[in-house]
């Protein structure tokens, strides 16, 4: 059960819009099917590290096993979730101008690395996988059941950015303002259902 779960979270980010994701439209349209994926691997590498500064993190907050830590994680992460839901909601960010043209150039360490720091150094991603480790360390009993939801998170992201690679030419009308701002919209609204959920465990413990 929690592999499917992890599955379906991993494949659920696809719909996450941010700057890797324009990174790795612009650089698939650009430079073509391999820059793409160079820089696919280069996001779902940044996301593996994250999980395990993550995991370890709040695996202290549960040394104890007690309750009151249980209801901070679950609040925090549900506080998260809210914070950024009505952002994505009530006040989306569109980006700019992309070029399409296509180019000849093709480094695929440079792809790598910068949609790699490009993640990393999103405020955003720890915040999500933070929310998310709180909500598989409540959900499930045993260590294993919550690394096997991380490990199958990660088969989704790579396998849906991969997807996104290979269809990015079909993905330009998402840059399209009115279209993004009905997807920004729809993203809020599932990271506000995430949040109710774990608020709901909170104060259920």
């Amino acid at each position: 059960m929690s592999v499917v779960q992890g599955l379906l979270f991993g494949s659920a980010m696809m719909f996450f819009i941010g700057p890797v994701f324009f990174y790795l439209l612009q650089t698939s349209l650009e430079h073509g099917t391999k820059s793409g994926i160079a820089a696919a691997i280069g996001i779902v590498m940044s996301d593996a590290i994250v999980i395990i500064l993550c995991y370890f993190w709040a695996s202290k907050l549960f040394e104890n096993g007690t309750q009151q830590n249980e209801f901070w994680l679950a609040v925090v992460g549900g506080i998260i979730l809210v914070v950024f839901g009505l952002g994505y909601i009530f006040k989306p960010k569109l980006p700019g101008a992309t070029t399409m043209t296509v180019k000849k150039k093709r480094d695929y360490a440079t792809f790598f690395t910068k949609a790699f720091l490009i993640n990393f150094v999103n405020p955003f991603v720890f915040m999500v996988w933070i929310a998310m480790i709180g909500k598989a360390k409540l959900s499930y009993d045993t260590e294993y059941e919550v690394v096997m939801f991380l490990c199958a998170a990660l088969l989704g992201i790579i396998t849906t950015d991969t997807l996104k690679v290979f269809g990015s030419k079909y993905l330009r009308r998402v840059i399209e303002p009115h279209f993004l701002i009905k997807l920004y919209r729809a993203i809020g609204i599932l990271l506000l259902a995430f949040s109710a959920r774990l608020f709901y465990h909170a104060f259920t413990l």
